[in-house]
């Protein structure tokens, strides 16, 4: 499925995700498929080593969010597939009614020790 991903900077990436992957997964493949762009979705380069070398995020700082119709965040679960997301299926669905863009705002922070 063709959707964006927005850096916390504001910055719209185009991406192709599957629902049936969960937003860490999104976030992974992301980042191997633009290395360049993906830099811009984490806070510093120890969030981007951290979640590339161990696959591990500070889940309650870090953020994916769907932007609904009328621009609201939906927070996505990160280890949920999005299949199995009502409030995202649902959120998705309307988005694609009303033919607009699928839009997931992503910021990345590192587990701090």
């Amino acid at each position: 499925m063709k959707t964006y991903i927005i850096s916390s900077s504001d910055v719209k990436y185009e991406a192709n995700i599957s629902m049936e992957d969960t937003p860490l997964e999104i976030v992974k493949n992301f980042c191997e498929e633009n290395p360049d762009d993906a830099q811009y979705i984490f806070s510093n380069e120890k969030a981007h080593q951290q979640l590339l070398r161990d696959g591990e995020l500070d889940e309650a700082v870090s953020v994916f969010e769907l932007r609904d119709v009328e621009g609201h965040p939906v927070r996505a679960e990160w280890g949920e597939p999005l299949c199995q997301q009502p409030d995202i299926k649902e959120g998705i669905a309307e988005l694609e009614a009303e033919d607009m863009p699928i839009c997931f705002v992503c910021s990345v922070v590192a587990i701090v020790a």
